[in-house]
C-alpha cells in the first residue's frame, strides 16, 4: 500500500519512481542484435541498407523499402524458383 503511495506521490527531483522506459543505449543495442541477426539468417536489413547508402553512395537516388525487398528476393531467387538445398 505504502509504495501506491509513493509511486503517486513521485520523488522530491522530479522523478517519476517505478518502471522506467528503455535508455538510447538499450534501445541501439537491441536495434543491432537485430540486425545482426537478420543478416545471419539471410533476411534483408532496409535499416543497414540506408546507412550504407548515405555514408557510401551519397547523391543516388535510394529504393523504397518495398523496391530493396524485390530487389533482395529477385537476387536470392534468381535463376530458377526455388529449390531444395
Amino acid at each position: 500500500m505504502w509504495r501506491l503511495r509513493m509511486r503517486e506521490a513521485g520523488r522530491s527531483d522530479g522523478r517519476t519512481v517505478g518502471r522506467s522506459f528503455p535508455s538510447a543505449v538499450t534501445v541501439r543495442l537491441w536495434d543491432r542484435l537485430r540486425s545482426t541477426l537478420k543478416q545471419v539468417a539471410g533476411m534483408p536489413d532496409y535499416a543497414r541498407y540506408l546507412e550504407h547508402a548515405n555514408a557510401k553512395h551519397p547523391g543516388c537516388p535510394l529504393l523504397s523499402e518495398r523496391e530493396y525487398y524485390d530487389r533482395f528476393i529477385e537476387g536470392r531467387y534468381a535463376g530458377g524458383g526455388l529449390r531444395c538445398c
